[in-house]
């Protein structure tokens, strides 16, 4: 009779790393699970699933959208979006979609393994993104700091150190929302094939000044 191997604790087990791709298409959204975890943006409500699943969506349908998910088996467990600037932003008002919003997120369980990281350098290692300006908002009401155990102020020195690993510069800014808290930060990425035509027009809008 063979002799059966007590398994280890799952602590003690290997922790698998998520795989990083870039979504193409709804229907491959559609194949994928969504963690448990995710769902910070909409404060964990009973359609946070649902919620992140059309948010994904939307960004594949926008033209100039990507999508870049961590996934586990079938699960997501963390994404990057980028997407042209909305027009609820100065810079999104510009009506150039070479201006980029990022939005990132890794599900609760999957924080502190080099999942943000790992997103952000499959995004921003290739030549594309050096033709467009990158733009990073962060609001300290969308942080998960329950989550985190940290006090605001470290997370968000965290988070833009995060960020400046790949590019970005903490900017000024008298948008509302950003100017609204002390924490709030603009972080800005600006490619080096990026017309310098773009970049004037991007730091009058950053400004709050008319952009012609």
């Amino acid at each position: 009779m063979p002799v059966r191997t007590p398994m280890a604790p799952a602590a003690e087990q290997a922790r698998v790393f998520p795989e990083i791709l870039a979504l193409d298409c709804g229907a491959a959204l559609a194949e994928c699970e969504i963690a448990p975890g995710l769902g910070a943006f909409s404060a964990y409500s009973p359609r946070r699933a649902q919620i992140v699943r059309e948010t994904l969506g939307r960004a594949l349908r926008v033209p100039g959208g990507e999508v870049f998910v961590a996934i586990l088996g079938d699960t997501i467990v963390g994404y990057l979006l980028l997407v042209p600037a909305g027009i609820d932003q100065p810079w999104g008002r510009l009506g150039d979609a070479s201006v980029q919003e990022i939005g990132i997120e890794v599900a609760r369980g999957h924080r502190g393994q080099g999942i943000a990281q790992s997103l952000l350098r499959r995004a921003f290692a290739r030549m594309e993104v050096e033709s467009r300006i990158c733009v990073a908002t962060g609001y300290v009401w969308c942080w998960d700091i329950e989550d985190t155990v940290v006090e605001a102020g470290i997370y968000a020195h965290r988070l833009l150190a995060l960020f400046e690993r790949f590019g970005f510069l903490r900017e000024w800014t008298n948008e509302p929302n950003v100017a609204l808290e002390p924490l709030n930060f603009l972080a800005v990425r600006i490619g080096r094939d990026v017309p310098a035509a773009l970049v004037r027009r991007f730091r009058l809008a950053q400004r709050g000044e008319q952009v012609a």
